[in-house]
């Protein structure tokens, strides 16, 4: 008795060690992770405020292309009802809307002979939407980079109705909103449509 008594505590022991070892994280990950976040942290922490705004915009648009990217050709037009815009649409919505935040910004909010450049361009393909923006797109974020911590929190933005105004630091974060909006729009349609959507966290 005494000896399986004695065998039957080593073999709970070693079970209880084998899943030690088993939940154990690697070491050197473990270093190369908490590395890699010290880098990133203090990365973070020699950033300005206006890098951060920067920083916001880039990862959305990153997302953005992502799920956009992961749409088939032949689904460009699909609308989820006849009132809607179509998966192509959207993406020309998003693209156009940022250079019209530009605008308004560089106006402080009053537009009033404004002239899109999408105006009368035809719908060809995602590439081309997204080729033809890129010179909008870094004028964008070059007036964003150009901004001071003090002009963020001074700079008024006229609203539609011109009934209120929001600063303009608040009126950015609208702007990237916006197109984080229509990424979930997108991701919902896409769902709609049946169609495989692109894993977008890292």
């Amino acid at each position: 008795m005494a000896s399986l008594r004695f065998g039957h505590k080593h073999q709970c022991r070693n079970i209880a060690n084998e899943k030690l070892t088993a939940n154990k994280p690697n070491y050197k990950l473990r270093v190369i992770d908490n590395l890699t976040s010290s880098i990133k942290y203090k990365h973070l922490l020699s950033m300005n405020i206006t890098d951060t705004y920067i920083l916001n915009f880039e990862e959305i648009r990153i997302r953005s292309i992502m799920i956009w990217k992961g749409l088939p050709k032949e689904f460009n037009h699909w609308k989820p009802d006849k009132d809607a815009e179509s998966f192509i649409e959207v993406i020309r919505h998003v693209l156009e809307c940022e250079q019209l935040f530009h605008m308004r910004i560089l106006k402080r909010g009053i537009l009033t002979d404004y002239i899109s450049p999408w105006t009368n361009k035809p719908i060809i393909s995602l590439e081309d939407e997204l080729t033809f923006a890129v010179p909008y797109r870094n004028e964008f974020l070059n007036m964003v980079r150009s901004f001071s911590a003090k002009d963020l929190d001074t700079i008024e933005i006229i609203g539609k109705a011109k009934t209120q105004t929001r600063k303009l630091g608040d009126y950015l974060l609208r702007a990237a909103y916006h197109e984080s909006v229509h990424a979930g729009q997108f991701l919902a349609n896409l769902r709609a449509a049946g169609i495989d959507r692109s894993y977008i966290w890292d």
